[in-house]
């Protein structure tokens, strides 16, 4: 999973997409060598795939992954259904900081739930019990 706005310079999505799928292959590469040399009896591919944070995919490479990973039957079943995972998790994650607020912390209580009353455009907040009124 990755941002869509990372790392292009143009901004493009593509951009992007393709910068982190070669930062991947390219982690991986030794990884594989390796898992070659000891398992030498079965074969050994890397297959990549990147997804944006808001299910943006290189389509060609998956379709290409897909198939070298012989799943062309379900292909399209497994494209949709982790471009919906993906973006269920991303919603979690949305609605996760949002409860807790900005950088983490604990949301702090609204006008209402802090025991405060702002009507429509004014400029002052109702004086609680010992204050006054603030202009």
């Amino acid at each position: 999973r990755t941002s869509e706005y990372d790392g292009g310079q143009d901004g493009s999505v593509t951009t992007c997409l393709e910068k982190k799928f070669q930062e991947k292959e390219e982690k991986y590469l030794d990884l594989c060598k390796e898992l070659a040399e000891v398992a030498t009896s079965m074969e050994i591919i890397q297959a990549t795939f990147i997804i944006g944070i808001k299910g943006t995919i290189m389509e060609k490479q998956w379709i290409e992954n897909l198939k070298m990973l012989k799943i062309e039957d379900e292909m399209e079943q497994v494209i949709t259904d982790c471009i919906i995972q993906e973006l269920e998790a991303q919603h979690m994650l949305w609605i996760a900081k949002k409860k807790e607020g900005n950088q983490g912390r604990p949301r702090k209580a609204g006008p209402r739930e802090a025991g405060t009353r702002r009507s429509k455009g004014a400029r002052y907040r109702h004086a609680t019990k010992g204050e006054k009124r603030l202009k």
